[in-house]
C-alpha cells in the first residue's frame, strides 16, 4: 500500500517538472545512484529525457564564467622561477594555489564519478564549489526549491487566524508585523525547551 501511494504521488509530482531529478542529482549524498537502480518508479525513456534537460539548462543558464575559462586555460602551464631573493620570497609570503578546477564539459562527467558523500549538501558545495562553478550555481537554484508546499501552507492558515472576521480591515503591514511576531514568540519558544532539554543531558559534576 505504501509504495502504491508513493508511486501515486511520485508519478504526480514528477509529470510536468524535472526539478526532482535536478535537485536530487546535486545533492551530493545521492547524486544520480537512485535513477540507476533497477525501479518500476523511474523509466528509461524519464531518465534519459531528464537526463538530456539537466545537460541543456546547464549549457544554457550557467555558462562558464570569463574568470573560470581563464583558470582552466592557465591549469598546468609552468610558473616563471623567482628572480631573486625579493621575489622568492615574496612567492612564499602567498597563499598556496588552490586546487585546479576542472574544465567545464567535463564538470558533471567528474562530478558523478566521484562517490556520494554524507556531509550536509550546504557544507558540502562550499567546499567543492570552486571545483565546480558552474554546478555549484546551479545546486544554488535548484536546492533551495522546498520540496512541498506544506510551509508555505501552514503560513496561511495561521494568517487566516489573523485575520478574522472581525478584523478583516488591517493593513497588509499590521498582518506582517502580527505574523512576524507570532513567528518570533514560537521560536523563543522552542529555543528555550531546547534549551532546558539540553540542560537536563548533562551530567552532574
Amino acid at each position: 500500500a505504501c509504495y502504491k501511494k508513493l508511486e501515486k504521488f511520485f508519478d504526480k509530482s514528477t509529470f510536468d517538472t524535472e526539478y526532482y531529478y535536478f535537485a536530487t542529482v546535486l545533492d551530493p549524498r545521492y547524486k544520480d545512484s537512485l535513477f540507476k537502480k533497477d525501479s518500476d518508479l523511474f523509466s528509461d525513456e524519464w531518465i534519459m529525457d531528464c537526463s538530456d534537460s539537466f545537460i541543456e539548462i546547464l549549457d544554457q543558464h550557467y555558462p562558464p564564467e570569463a574568470n573560470e575559462l581563464l583558470a582552466v586555460e592557465t591549469q598546468g602551464l609552468p610558473q616563471p622561477l623567482p628572480a631573486d631573493e625579493f621575489d622568492a620570497a615574496l612567492q612564499a609570503l602567498l597563499p598556496a594555489p588552490r586546487e585546479p578546477r576542472i574544465p567545464h564539459r567535463l564538470e558533471l562527467e567528474q562530478y558523478l564519478k566521484e562517490p556520494a558523500s554524507a556531509a550536509n549538501p550546504l557544507d558540502w558545495w562550499r567546499v567543492n564549489g570552486p571545483r565546480y562553478p558552474r554546478l555549484a550555481r546551479m545546486a544554488r537554484d535548484f536546492l533551495a526549491i522546498p520540496g512541498s508546499s506544506v510551509s508555505v501552507e501552514r503560513c496561511l492558515s495561521i494568517g487566516r487566524d489573523v485575520i478574522s472576521l472581525r478584523r478583516a480591515s488591517l493593513w497588509a503591514e499590521t498582518i506582517r508585523l502580527l505574523m512576524t511576531y507570532r513567528a518570533e514568540l514560537l521560536l523563543d519558544k522552542r529555543l528555550a525547551k531546547l534549551t532546558a532539554e539540553n540542560v537536563l543531558k548533562r551530567p552532574l559534576q
